[in-house]
């Protein structure tokens, strides 16, 4: 957003929730200017909107109506999002484990869990690093969006993201004088496009995925093919050697690091539990955004369990 001192036009693109009491004004603004709520939707507590305002004048630093072309976009696909990051029992002093979620636009969302090596060096580190240079691809790919609306495959975009990080993580190695053990993370990266009603996954290392209640496990023995082993590599080369599976249905999915099979119990109980069912699948809570931390609370106080190895988890129901 730009804007010259005390006067001048500015561009704002914002999501915000209709009910903030900050946009209010601007969305009456939008009304008065004649906007109508697409399908004829009207606002609501689950409602999240983008608003796009071009040429809002600023005078004396306050912000005059001038001349404004707005409009708001109904984001509001039914999806939930649910996401929980948990340091195991295990690890001392860090959580090496990582999550990233976001949105390319209202159609198309991008989200990963990273797993860094516990022999590595500051693995917390690559895996947190790595989910903030997927935050910037992904807001550079929203802004492209914006102006040049695109439908492209999950498998595309998957690709294309993928390429991005590889290079940019090569750019940070060198910069930073990394050494080969200090990149060593997994990766597991999902592209979901609703109006496709498709997604595409990436697997590197291990980890557990959960497609619409089919669940596959890649388990490489405690040794994963960390992505930090083959930056020095082709990414095309590299790229078609990995595992690509396909989303043709949005229902129910699932990223989740190793750490969901790390469960122990620390003391019995009379009930018991499978925690991955219970994470990825069981739709118990599902109602409230915070459905998997309210399960590892249930898990730890009423079945005596907590994960060894860190965990971090994305969930999406349609």
């Amino acid at each position: 957003m730009g804007q010259r001192p005390g006067s001048g036009y500015c561009l704002f693109y914002m999501l915000i929730h209709v009910f903030h009491p900050a946009y209010q004004e601007l969305i009456q603004v939008a009304l008065q200017d004649g906007f109508q709520f697409p399908g004829g939707h009207e606002p609501g507590s689950e409602c999240t909107w983008v608003v796009y305002l071009d040429l809002v004048h600023i005078r004396d630093g306050r912000m005059r109506r001038g001349n404004i072309v707005s409009y708001l976009l109904f984001l509001s696909h039914n999806m939930k999002i649910y996401t929980t990051l948990q340091k195991g029992e295990y690890h001392l002093h860090h959580c090496e484990d990582y999550l990233f979620l976001d949105k390319i636009n209202p159609h198309t969302t991008v989200c990963a869990v990273m797993d860094g090596c516990t022999m590595g060096t500051d693995s917390y580190f690559i895996s947190t690093l790595t989910g903030k240079i997927l935050r910037k691809i992904i807001k550079a790919k929203s802004y492209t969006d914006f102006h040049t609306p695109a439908v492209i495959s999950p498998a595309a975009q998957l690709k294309d993201i993928m390429h991005q990080l590889f290079d940019e993580l090569n750019i940070l190695r060198n910069q930073l004088q990394l050494e080969r053990n200090e990149l060593l993370t997994t990766l597991l990266l999902m592209v979901t496009d609703t109006r496709l009603n498709q997604g595409a996954i990436l697997v590197v290392g291990d980890g557990v995925i959960n497609i619409n209640g089919a669940t596959t496990i890649f388990d490489q023995e405690n040794k994963p093919d960390y992505l930090g082993y083959h930056l020095s590599e082709h990414f095309d080369t590299w790229y078609e050697k990995q595992q690509h599976i396909p989303v043709n249905a949005l229902q129910d999915i699932s990223l989740a690091t190793d750490g969901i099979t790390s469960f122990i119990t620390l003391q019995p109980s009379s009930e018991t539990t499978d925690p991955l069912h219970f994470l990825l699948i069981d739709q118990g809570r599902s109602e409230t955004d915070e459905m998997l931390n309210m399960k590892l609370k249930s898990l730890e106080h009423q079945y005596g369990m907590k994960p060894g190895d860190d965990l971090a988890v994305v969930r999406l129901i349609w």
